[in-house]
């Protein structure tokens, strides 16, 4: 990707998230414990949501929500 002043504009927007207690949700999808290769006692997350909210006029108020994990709605 070429560095232009786009990007520079764009990148100097962005803030890091510095409390994400209410904003994220890390778990294990059920029956990940009972996968072949996987420890008992594993403590991987295999799920996470992220509620993010940007900060201006327009989209005040509105939140998204980025999901991302393994097997997410597959038996």
């Amino acid at each position: 990707m070429e560095f232009t002043i786009v990007n520079t504009i764009f990148f100097s927007k962005l803030v890091p998230i510095t409390n994400v207690n209410d904003s994220l949700v890390m778990a294990q999808y059920e029956g990940y414990l009972d996968e072949e290769n996987i420890s008992k006692d594993s403590k991987t997350e295999t799920y996470a949501a992220l509620k993010l909210f940007i900060d201006n006029e327009r989209w005040q108020g509105v939140p998204f929500f980025i999901r991302t994990g393994k097997k997410n709605g597959r038996p």
